[in-house]
C-alpha cells in the first residue's frame, strides 16, 4: 500500500510539473491514426457478404425434412427433427447436418450412439463426453454431439428432453 501511495504521488508531481499528461489532457485525445480503420475490409458477413462466395462444396442447402442416411442406424427413441442441411457437392460425395430433439436425455443419447456405432462396418475413432466420431469401412463419414434441447417451434420441443446433432458424409465410389 505504501508503495502505491509513493507512485501516485510521484505521478501527481510529475503532471503538476509538466512532464506528464493530465488525466484531461489523457481524455481528450485522439485514436492514434495507426489504429484508426484505413479502408473497407473484407468480412464473410454483413455488407461485404455478398462481395465475396464460398467454394461450392461448401455451399449448403437447408432441408425441411429429414433425409435417410445409408448405412447409418436409425435412431430407436422418439425423435422430432429441427432443421438441417445438405451440402450437395461437398469433397467425396454429400455432405448431411441434421439437428433432432429428442425424449431422452444428453447422456442417454450419447449411450446409444456409443452402442449403434461399436457395430459393423462402423469405427469409433474418437470419444469424449458429449461427442462421438466414427468412420464406416467403406470410407463414410459421422459425428455425432449429444446436447440439451434445442430451441424450436413448440410442437418440436414438447416432451423432449435432449437433442442431438449429426454431420454424416458417405463416401460415393466413382
Amino acid at each position: 500500500m505504501f508503495r502505491t501511495i509513493k507512485i501516485v504521488g510521484l505521478l501527481t508531481i510529475l503532471s503538476l510539473a509538466g512532464f506528464c499528461p493530465s488525466i484531461a489532457q489523457v481524455k481528450q485525445t485522439t485514436t492514434p491514426q495507426s489504429a484508426q480503420r484505413r479502408g473497407p475490409v473484407a468480412r464473410p458477413w454483413g455488407q461485404n457478404a455478398a462481395r465475396t462466395t464460398q467454394p461450392s462444396e461448401f455451399q449448403g442447402v437447408s432441408l425441411d425434412r429429414e433425409m435417410q442416411l445409408p448405412n447409418l442406424p436409425g435412431y430407436t427413441g422418439k425423435q422430432i427433427f429441427v432443421t438441417g442441411v445438405q451440402y450437395p457437392n461437398a469433397t467425396g460425395g454429400p455432405g448431411y447436418f441434421m439437428i433432432y430433439n429428442t425424449e431422452h436425455t444428453e447422456s442417454q443419447v450419447r449411450e446409444w450412439w456409443t452402442n449403434a456405432l461399436k457395430n459393423e462396418p462402423w469405427k469409433i475413432e474418437f470419444r469424449d463426453a458429449r461427442s462421438l466420431k466414427a468412420r464406416a469401412k467403406d470410407g463414410s463419414k459421422c459425428a455425432i454431439t449429444a446436447g440439451g434441447r434445442q430451441v424450436a417451434a413448440p410442437e418440436k420441443m414438447k416432451g423432449m428432453n435432449g437433442s442431438y446433432t449429426i454431420y454424416y458424409h458417405p463416401i460415393t465410389k466413382k
